[in-house]
């Protein structure tokens, strides 16, 4: 049987997020951690950067070329 739940919490929108600074980045970096990893720090975010690799560099060419 159904039951109606009242009052119930509400839920985040999404999980709060670390801002990194250069600053914070440096120890982690001299350790050794993201010796393997490609990231990148973009307005506070780390991201992982995509590998370059001949398919898709021929179609960033090509997007190029057509854009032109």
């Amino acid at each position: 049987m159904p039951t109606l739940m009242i009052n119930a919490p509400e839920r985040p929108v999404s999980p709060p997020r670390k801002r990194w600074t250069r600053e914070d980045c440096a120890p982690l970096e001299s350790s050794g951690l993201f010796e393997r990893e490609h990231l990148e720090l973009v307005e506070g975010d780390l991201i992982s950067k995509m590998g370059t690799n001949r398919p898709h560099i021929n179609a960033f060419t090509l997007v190029i070329a057509w854009m032109q």
